[in-house]
């Protein structure tokens, strides 16, 4: 604090007695003062309300009629703050009482003498600088307690707030500190989300003194959540008001909420990669495996790998470069193509290759891109299992393998057909029309096959058989076919399309006579159990002659059936009276893999190598 200048300094001295004024008037000069004088209370009143020289009062407290010092000083102190000594001839204790009341800047008997009366002054005028200065420092302090980023508060256990800065009244949810106070009664119930945290903060306080960190959600004035980080320590304790207890607290909702949005979008994208069906790993800017999705774990449980976590943390191009045995093939090919993704190629990287297991044959396409972030270079690779494509590719190659056999079969029946009196009468060529229309719609229906191979046989079998019975001369025909949800391989379906072909031409060209109405009809049904299909040709008109032995038929026709009923892997049985009923039988198309792909060509070992590429 700086030294005070006396000379500078103005004072105004009330004293009714003229010669005793003068006397004083005369020392305080001779000290360096400038005094003004002022004989009554309510003079004096009016000199300092009115005259911002004034630095000091000496005030006598007995002033005749009028208000007294005491009352005078009072009044000059609702106006200004200024330091007031009491000069008086008393020196009882209710005097004393009574000054000490209202300022304690002094108290001077006036036949102190001079040393005493200007050393009064000199400690007044210190006193007072050193309560402007706390006053200075409590008024910046409170300025920085009010602009605080963080809340401040007072608070006793009992559950109301002594005292609080604007921060802590707008995290409440207050536009200011006293409405907030003013509103709360019960902090445990009106502030906690959960009233138990509040005591869980009160045994820490009491048991340590002080909290640090603690964590909790509050209810704001509005209703709505927040989440605080509560720091206090215990300043007394009040047998009627419980503990006080001062602290701070940050508002972290802002960030709580944030984080918790951060882990619904990644928990909302994790769900979404969760749900593709392929096999998604990601690989950051050196190829190590960071992430895997749900499809992409089933297949490493299901295959017996033993990656810990499913390959997270391993570098996967090192992965497919180990491959060995048929996982190898394809496997430099991807390796070079993710090297050049990390290299900043922003080509998309597509393969195809097989991953067998000793249960099943499967093939996977490989689909691997690049995308950048903050982190940088990360590369997504996706497994899709293209399994049932290729096997359906296969069963086409197998399908057209077979027309050719049968276009062979169709050029010797031509011949046959055509030998026996080339010159003479045309030719019976029903038959033959009649493979050439099963091959003909099978082209047709071979566009429609499903992404799962298999076509629905009852359309096929009716178009078919339709387009037969359509082409009879003579009286209408009734074509009737049941086969409802059954779908096929198209091979088979085309196998079954023959035999009914050849089965309803011969009945249209031998069965039928003059009286009966004409009907062929078609049934296909499957057993679960026996995992069995059943197909059934029948017709009305004449039976089949008893001595006919259809084990031994010359025909080409039935040989034709026979040789269709063997691919099936089936058997077929006639019913000659009452009438031509064949019932054939046949296992389930999937139970008819050959005997290599049911036993497996691999060991274990070599199936988990061509796994882990996916």
């Amino acid at each position: 604090m700086e030294p005070i200048e006396l000379h500078t300094k103005t004072l105004l001295l009330v004293e009714d007695d003229q010669l005793l004024a003068l006397h004083t008037t005369t020392i305080l000069e001779q000290n360096g003062f400038t005094t003004l004088h002022a004989d009554s209370g309510e003079a004096a009143v009016a000199k300092a309300r009115h005259n911002p020289e004034i630095d000091l009062v000496l005030m006598d407290i007995d002033l005749g009629s009028g208000i007294d010092g005491t009352e005078a000083a009072r009044r000059i102190l609702r106006s200004r703050e200024l330091p007031i000594v009491f000069l008086t001839s008393h020196q009882e204790q209710e005097y004393v009482a009574s000054v000490e009341r209202i300022t304690r800047y002094g108290y001077v008997r006036k036949d102190s003498g001079e040393f005493v009366l200007i050393q009064s002054i000199k400690m007044a005028f210190e006193l007072f600088a050193a309560h402007q200065q706390t006053r200075a420092n409590e008024r910046r302090l409170a300025h920085i307690i009010d602009d605080a980023p963080i809340g401040i508060y007072r608070s006793w256990s009992t559950g109301t707030y002594e005292a609080m800065n604007h921060e802590m009244a707008r995290i409440l949810g207050f536009a200011s500190p006293d409405e907030a106070i003013r509103h709360y009664h019960d902090i445990a119930a009106q502030v906690y989300a959960d009233p138990a945290e509040r005591d869980k903060l009160l045994a820490e306080l009491r048991r340590d003194g002080t909290v640090r960190d603690f964590s909790m959600k509050a209810v704001r004035a509005d209703g709505e959540t927040a989440f605080l980080r509560v720091s206090t320590r215990l300043l007394d304790e009040d047998p009627r008001r419980g503990l006080l207890m001062s602290g701070f607290i940050v508002d972290e909702t802002e960030q709580k909420t944030a984080e918790l949005e951060r882990r619904r979008s990644q928990e909302f994208l994790r769900g979404v990669i969760d749900a593709l069906p392929e096999n998604i790993a990601v690989l950051d800017r050196h190829g190590m495996i960071i992430a895997v999705n749900e499809s992409w774990r089933c297949f490493a449980r299901d295959n017996g790998l033993s990656w810990q976590d499913c390959g997270i943390g391993r570098s996967y191009i090192e992965t497919i470069e180990s491959a060995v045995g048929p996982s190898l093939e394809g496997a430099e090919e991807a390796a070079e193509g993710l090297r050049r993704l990390l290299a900043g190629s922003n080509e998309v990287i597509s393969l195809e290759y097989p991953c067998h297991s000793p249960e099943e044959q499967r093939w996977f396409l490989m689909e691997a891109t690049r995308f950048d972030t903050a982190e940088g270079t990360h590369i997504v690779v996706a497994h899709i299992n293209i399994t049932h494509r290729k096997l359906a590719e296969r069963r086409l190659e197998t399908v057209l393998e077979d027309k050719q056999r049968l276009m062979d079969e169709f050029t010797h029946r031509v011949k046959n057909n055509l030998k026996d009196d080339a010159l003479g009468e045309a030719a019976d060529l029903s038959d033959l029309r009649s493979y050439v229309r099963a091959i003909a719609l099978m082209h047709d229906k071979l566009a429609e096959l499903g992404s799962d191979g298999l076509m629905p046989f009852e359309k096929y079998a009716r178009d078919l058989l339709t387009g037969v019975v359509s082409r009879h001369a003579g009286r209408p025909v009734e074509a009737v076919c049941h086969a409802p949800g059954i779908e096929l391989p198209a091979d088979t379906a085309l196998n079954l399309g023959l035999i009914i072909s050849e089965l309803a031409t011969n009945a249209l060209k031998h069965g039928f006579d003059d009286t009966t109405p004409l009907r062929i009809e078609v049934s296909l049904t499957y057993s679960p159990g026996s995992e069995q299909y059943t197909l059934v040709v029948s017709n009305t008109g004449r039976p089949i002659p008893e001595a006919l032995d259809l084990e031994h038929a010359s025909g080409l026709g039935l040989q034709l059936v026979s040789a269709f009923v063997s691919k099936l892997r089936g058997s077929m049985r006639v019913t000659k009276q009452p009438q031509p009923t064949f019932t054939i039988e046949f296992p389930s198309p999937s139970a008819q893999r050959p005997p290599a792909l049911r036993s497996g060509t691999q060991n274990p070992s070599s199936s988990r190598d061509d796994a882990r590429r996916s």
